[in-house]
């Protein structure tokens, strides 16, 4: 599944995980695959979490003011 998570960048965004744990924050770190030591693309959220493509079971762009 690619989930292209370039666009998130910048992004408030809620995440689910494969154990079903909702991580929520802004996107403040993308890496490519090629620049990734396990060869897919990942994302950093604020909230201090690193979450490889692969971890991810779904994202969702959300507004944080709302």
């Amino acid at each position: 599944m690619s989930l292209k998570l370039s666009q998130y960048q910048g992004s408030f965004v809620e995440v689910v995980d494969n154990n079903g744990v909702r991580h929520e924050g802004k996107v403040v770190l993308f890496t490519p695959a090629k620049d990734n030591d396990v060869n897919e693309d990942a994302i950093a959220i604020d909230s201090g979490v690193w979450l490889d493509e692969s971890d991810i079971h779904s994202i969702r762009i959300f507004d944080k003011t709302a």
